[in-house]
């Protein structure tokens, strides 16, 4: 008798295993992309962390070494003057700072670009020591964020629903934006447009000819991205800033880094008063 009933069982029909395997696909790429993104949500903070402990030192010490270069090359320019014999003034030493202006131009924005992502940081974060205030409803609003975020990456990523309109794709964008942000408001707002009548209007599944044809090539899709995904994970958790977690995590560490990066700054800036000094000898004036 139990033999007859599992005679009696259809074999699972061929499209059907492929639109199981396909849902299995989809939901794994899904997991992977929502693991990818908060990936590079958690590295964004270590980067942040970065900055706050001891990016800002060493962006102080690069500016000091290129002030001390700076200096080194004017007080060399004024130098090969007075080996020709010739007295150099004041505004011999305006025309050299003026050619070095144009040729260090790139360093001082590079200074410059750093100290503004130093800002950014130090206006973003918690205070020194990093010791963010984690109340139990700041960790309820954490995984409401990554709750609606993962329905709406199953909802309107392009890698899930090829199909997807151009109002739905900019809702994704926007959705994105919101979650590197911590926006919970604005992802609540775009989570309760998903069960809008126009936008799930747009979810419906059509029929299509060549169903067979379609589903091997949505598998091939999907394993593709897979792989790709999986490889950009690894590619992020194998170079900063996520390699520095465990050495954020250090204070040893973080105390024998910035104690470094304190030294070299009064070690350029040294250099540099050196030079501003023997610059004004040369030309006995102050400093250009």
């Amino acid at each position: 008798m139990e033999q007859n009933k599992k005679r009696a069982l259809p074999p699972m029909d061929g499209l059907e295993a492929l639109r199981q395997e396909n849902a299995r696909l989809r939901a794994e790429l899904s997991s992977l992309i929502f693991a990818r993104d908060e990936l590079l949500l958690y590295c964004r903070e270590l980067e942040n962390t970065y900055l706050r402990l001891i990016g800002g030192l060493v962006n102080a010490a690069l500016e000091a070494q290129y002030d001390a270069l700076y200096y080194k090359r004017l007080m060399e320019e004024l130098r090969a003057l007075k080996n020709q014999q010739r007295q150099p003034t004041a505004r011999d030493a305006a025309r050299a700072a003026a050619a070095l202006d144009e040729e260090f131009e790139a360093y001082w924005s590079e200074v410059e670009e750093q100290n503004e992502r130093v800002e950014e940081a130090l206006s973003s974060g918690p205070a020194e020591g990093e010791e963010a205030l984690k109340s139990p409803e700041a960790e309820r609003e954490r995984e409401e964020l990554k709750a609606l975020y993962r329905r709406i990456v199953k909802a309107l990523h392009p890698d899930l629903n090829p199909d997807v309109t151009q109002d739905q794709l900019n809702l994704f964008y926007a959705a994105s934006d919101a979650y590197q942000a911590g926006d919970l408001q604005a992802l609540r707002a775009i989570a309760e447009l998903l069960d809008s009548p126009g936008l799930a209007a747009g979810f419906a599944a059509r029929k299509r000819e060549n169903e067979r044809e379609q589903l091997l090539a949505e598998r091939e899709r999907l394993r593709g991205l897979i792989e790709h995904i999986k490889a950009e994970i690894a590619r992020i958790r194998a170079t900063p800033p996520y390699t520095l977690k465990h050495f954020l995590e250090d204070p040893l560490w973080v105390k024998t880094e910035q104690k470094k990066y304190k030294q070299l700054l009064k070690q350029y800036r040294a250099e540099r008063d050196y030079y501003l000094s023997e610059i004004e000898k040369l030309t006995g004036t102050g400093r250009p």
